[in-house]
């Protein structure tokens, strides 16, 4: 019996196979290097988050809350969506920074908005590189999607969640902070002594609104499903801030 296989067609056939194992191993390797650097940025998250807190007074606490909250969801979402909440998260600190008016912060500020604008470019690599991924998970049952499937879930959720709380915790403070005034018989409420809680929660709260606009910005910006849960934690996001603004 003859053997009618032409060499030159096995050759090709085994180049190409070999060329698609190649492309597959660098897609996993660059999927390893994005792992790696959402790990990074949760062990950075955690150490800043703690000295936020055990030096409360100089820094604040409540923004070491976020990014411990940050930190360890960075572990537990390890997808590149991630990296909008990272980018989120720096602007808005950047801005904060500059509202303070002082030279030293606002120099750290300016460093902070490049290092913000470097993570979203990070973003729109890193999601080429989790789309590629996918494609290969399509190939392989084998392969880790389980973050992929959280994230497209929890972010639109929690975010319309938070968000929604966040306006409802701000309004209650607004008439805490009505009554006080309104009780000590006064119309400025600058000379009305406000419970240092009361400030520490409500600074936590539009912390709390910043990371709601982040998982919807991150929801849109992946193409979740949930896409007007996304809108909604964005919005909300945003009037917790402008709450902030313009009533306290």
């Amino acid at each position: 019996m003859t053997d009618n296989l032409n060499p030159l067609e096995v050759s090709e056939t085994i180049n190409s196979e070999t060329e698609k194992h190649q492309a597959d191993d660098q897609i996993l390797m660059n999927h390893a290097v994005m792992l790696k650097e959402i790990r990074s940025w949760g062990l950075w998250s955690l150490g800043l988050g703690a000295v936020h807190i055990f030096t409360s007074g100089f820094l604040s606490a409540p923004w070491g809350i976020l990014l411990l909250i940050v930190g360890l969801a960075s572990f537990y979402f390890q997808t590149a969506s991630m990296f909008v909440i990272y980018a989120t998260t720096l602007a808005w600190v950047a801005l904060s920074n500059f509202a303070s008016f002082q030279i030293g912060w606002v120099a750290f500020a300016a460093f902070q908005l490049i290092l913000s604008f470097n993570v979203f470019k990070q973003y729109r690599q890193f999601r080429n590189v989790e789309a590629e991924y996918l494609k290969t998970i399509m190939e392989n049952s084998a392969l880790d999607k389980s973050s992929l499937k959280r994230a497209s879930l929890i972010f639109p959720w929690t975010g319309s969640i938070v968000g929604c709380s966040t306006i409802v915790g701000m309004f209650f403070i607004f008439l805490y902070i009505a009554w006080v005034v309104i009780s000590g018989n006064s119309t400025d409420a600058s000379h009305i002594p406000v419970p240092n809680y009361i400030a520490f929660i409500k600074d936590l709260l539009v912390n709390f609104g910043v990371i709601s606009f982040a998982l919807g910005l991150a929801s849109l910006l992946s193409q979740y499903r949930l896409k007007a849960l996304a809108v909604i934690a964005m919005a909300a996001g945003i009037i917790t801030v402008v709450i902030d603004i313009f009533f306290f």
